[in-house]
């Protein structure tokens, strides 16, 4: 089963290295992706390859029309362009505990426009990290420092504290002093800060 959301399957795709690969699986509930949306990306689209259980695609065309589900079963093919179709996705429950995966990568239909664009290293799509090189086997994917939570735009420095603990912000002098704004979230964040020379 392939699916084409736009026309005749294409003669010739370009491809740079990058490739997606989207994990996940639960036996109490479906997970739900992002929510619809559609990608910031300069490619003609992508394909997505699912390889083990089954997704479901949410896809429709503008905010006027309704979403179509569509569900891809492993050896299915989806090719679509994200930047132009709203989209959504859901794994269904396992009762059994699989793992739903895919693999998905960008294409060009222009070899112009790849050479052009596969030069960029931004692969983000506005939230999402990515590696700028091959991962050699048994490397460090991803390293990250405790996150530091805020409640709510509108008291942020009223109520800071740890993601991990959820306990206040190291000490009282210092969540003074980022009451009094006299240390800034991004002082914390990069651990620019030594709380003993911060006098309330």
């Amino acid at each position: 089963f392939v699916l084409m959301l736009w026309g005749p399957p294409p003669l010739n795709l370009y491809h740079d290295k990058c490739v997606w690969c989207f994990v996940g699986k639960s036996e109490t509930a479906s997970i739900v992706g992002r929510t619809e949306h559609k990608d910031i990306i300069s490619a003609s689209g992508s394909w997505h390859l699912q390889t083990r259980w089954k997704k479901i695609w949410y896809v429709r065309e503008d905010k006027n029309s309704s979403p179509v589900a569509i569900v891809v079963n492993p050896g299915d093919m989806i090719f679509i362009n994200t930047r132009k179709w709203f989209h959504q996705t859901e794994i269904p429950k396992s009762d059994h505990g699989e793992y739903s995966i895919s693999y998905a990568r960008d294409f060009w239909l222009d070899y112009d426009d790849f050479k052009r664009d596969s030069k960029k290293v931004d692969k983000s799509n506005i939230e999402t990290p990515w590696a700028n090189n091959d991962i050699p086997k048994g490397g460090l994917v991803i390293s990250e420092k405790p996150l530091f939570a805020v409640q709510d735009v509108r008291n942020r420095i009223d109520y800071l504290v740890c993601c991990q603990c959820f306990k206040p912000l190291d000490s009282v002098e210092l969540h003074l002093n980022v009451f009094a704004e006299r240390v800034s979230r991004q002082d914390l964040v990069n651990g620019n800060i030594n709380s003993a020379k911060f006098i309330p």
